[in-house]
């Protein structure tokens, strides 16, 4: 593949790219990873925040290598994703109350009240689906359901993608690396 580049251009730009699109939302998935650890479990003291930097790396870890298996541990791939994506709407949630306190609007601030929140509606909205709804019952969507579903997407696509990106780049990199002149 030639670029019209030399060596040590290509590994200019490569390790930029690397910089930028692998190391950037590995560090947005690790802070917020950190974040939400440190607003759930752990204590937000040093170390707190150490212990929730190790637990990233290893579910980053664990993800990258289960989520390459064929058999069954697969399965603890995706739980880990989940796992980071629960961490990642903790941590999305704590980051925009410290740093844009209105940007939430009435969002309840604890995920674990979002699906008792939501329930009564989907199962309202279900009946009515299926046509076993008493009619006399009106039921209105919480304004604030659009903002859940959101930042729940952007978690999940922050922890599945981080790790994706990180490895992604870091290989391009080291393809350049490897041909470098003698």
């Amino acid at each position: 593949m030639d670029t019209g580049l030399d060596w040590w251009k290509q590994v200019f730009a490569e390790f930029g790219a690397f910089v930028i699109i692998g190391v950037l939302p590995y560090a947005v998935d690790m802070a917020c990873t950190v974040f939400g650890f440190t607003r759930t479990i752990l204590p937000a003291t040093d170390v707190g925040l150490l212990l929730a930097t190790v637990l990233h790396i290893f579910i980053s870890l664990g993800q990258r290598h289960f989520l390459r298996q064929r058999d069954r541990t697969f399965v603890i791939g995706a739980v880990l994703i989940i796992v980071n994506t629960l961490t990642n709407v903790y941590g999305m949630i704590t980051i925009a109350d410290r740093y844009r306190p209105g940007a939430l609007g009435d969002l309840p601030r604890s995920p674990g009240a979002w699906l008792p929140a939501l329930w009564p509606v989907l199962v309202a909205k279900l009946r009515e689906q299926i046509g076993t709804s008493t009619p006399e019952i009106v039921v209105v969507w919480p304004a604030w359901w659009p903002a859940a579903v959101v930042i729940t997407l952007a978690s999940g696509a922050v922890a599945f993608y981080a790790e994706v990106l990180l490895v992604r780049f870091y290989r391009r990199v080291r393809k350049v690396w490897k041909r470098r002149p003698a």
